[in-house]
């Protein structure tokens, strides 16, 4: 039987940005409060409710306005507030809400960190563009994923600098990889690399970003479990990293190393998105 998109029950009013998690979803509604639905196995839907009682219909976070923007990991989720600080809320093993709460069920209680104007979630660590154009991750630190150097560094709940230089304005998290685009439109990766998804030509995981050869006027960076794709400001798309159901777009099933066109489309991309 074929699957039929249906309207999501329960989003009373206009949603203004959706966002999808491993097995939960949450949306921002237009009076900039947040509804989650779906898996809560850790609290993720932030209802604060009894955890691992999942809902089919959108709950709406407790405590949670002026949200301008949201990253959903594998069971945790993160907000950003119009003010630039950050509440988080779900699984937290690893330490990936900033916190030292497990779990978080709501979001009423603050991770501390502030000045953030873009956030990205990995399946079990968290990174964020600071104001000046820094980027910041916590969480987990199995594959080097938050690049401050540490292949297997210690897992952390508080923020710790990624060794980037020049100014970002655009991050993504994927299982335990993590790309960011520098103000001057070039792309770099850091973490797990076990497919080629950090591009740079090799296999090797790196705990310190990576320069993503052959990408320039980039406008954005998606990341996937195990590859990544870049949207150039002319409408096209490069990826790179594991391909074997064809999610490279380029009408192979082989892995790329290194960023591979995807085939061309009659009109250009406006966006490519988590």
């Amino acid at each position: 039987m074929s699957a039929v998109a249906r309207p999501v029950q329960g989003l009373d009013g206009y949603a203004v940005s959706v966002v999808a998690g491993e097995t939960h979803s949450c949306a921002i509604m237009d009076d900039t409060t947040v509804k989650c639905w779906g898996s809560n196995t850790y609290g993720q839907l932030g209802d604060s409710s009894v955890v691992a009682v999942n809902s089919l219909t959108p709950v709406t976070v407790v405590g949670l306005t002026e949200v301008a923007s949201l990253a959903l990991g594998q069971s945790h989720s993160c907000a950003v507030r119009f003010d630039g600080t950050v509440a988080c809320w779900g699984s937290n093993q690893y330490g990936q809400t900033g916190t030292d709460d497990y779990p978080r069920t709501e979001a009423t209680s603050e991770t501390g960190i502030t000045d953030v104007s873009a956030i990205a979630a990995g399946s079990l660590h968290t990174c964020a563009i600071k104001y000046d154009g820094t980027v910041i991750c916590w969480g987990r630190a199995s594959s080097g994923q938050l690049g401050d150097g540490n292949i297997l560094g210690n897992d952390t709940s508080s923020p710790v600098a990624v060794a980037l230089a020049g100014r970002y304005d655009s991050i993504a998290a994927g299982q335990a990889h993590t790309c960011a685009v520098r103000t001057d439109d070039t792309v770099y990766c850091w973490g797990w690399n076990s497919r080629g998804q950090l591009g740079d030509g090799t296999y090797n995981t790196r705990a310190t970003p990576a320069k993503v050869p052959g990408l320039s006027a980039v406008k954005n960076v998606s990341v996937g479990l195990q590859h990544s794709c870049a949207l150039g400001t002319d409408g096209t798309v490069k990826c790179w990293g594991r391909n074997v159901d064809g999610q490279l777009g380029n009408g192979t099933t082989t892995d790329a190393l290194t960023p591979v066109a995807v085939l061309r489309t009659a009109t250009s991309v406006l966006v490519v998105a988590n």
